[in-house]
């Protein structure tokens, strides 16, 4: 078990989110977004779904907190939970279940990102990557790796960032 989690923690760590959100955002936005956090906290986000959510956070070291709660389809609810590092885990949780459906750690740097010549001497590839190689005075030192814009005829497979498929 990583960490005891109660209901009181848990809500507790959603509002410090709120709070640690208020420099950001304009004071009506801050009173909409408590009160959607309250409502999903009263109704579909019970206690349940919370500390699930909460427990499949990936962190050993640091207690993750709710940043956002949404109504994921008629039975679910969706959850982002976030830790003190930044890290960020959404999670789906079946209400009718009681378990976690689904969980993704969103990766959606936008690049360019370079990749050390020593983790990756092959050119890195994928549907939606495009890797050009750096040199510096005439020594190999790795890749920028960034994603392949978007087809001219429309909106396709890399439209967003695609970094699932690098290998």
């Amino acid at each position: 078990m990583r960490h005891p989690k109660s209901l009181g923690v848990a809500l507790f760590a959603g509002m410090l989110v709120l709070a640690a959100n208020a420099a950001e955002l304009p004071g009506e936005k801050i009173d909409d977004r408590a009160r959607k956090m309250e409502e999903m906290l009263r109704g579909k986000a019970d206690p349940s779904a919370v500390k699930a959510c909460l427990a499949a956070h990936a962190s050993e070291k640091f207690m993750p907190m709710i940043d956002d709660i949404w109504h994921a389809h008629r039975d679910g609810v969706g959850m982002t939970t976030v830790d003190i590092t930044g890290k960020r885990q959404t999670c789906f949780y079946n209400v009718k279940t009681r378990q976690v459906e689904r969980l993704h750690s969103p990766f959606d740097v936008p690049g360019p990102l370079f990749l050390a010549a020593e983790s990756h001497p092959a050119p890195p590839q994928g549907e939606c990557i495009v890797a050009a190689r750096v040199e510096v005075g005439g020594v190999f030192r790795g890749w920028m790796v960034s994603q392949r814009p978007p087809l001219a005829d429309g909106p396709d497979a890399c439209s967003a960032a695609v970094w699932e498929d690098i290998r």
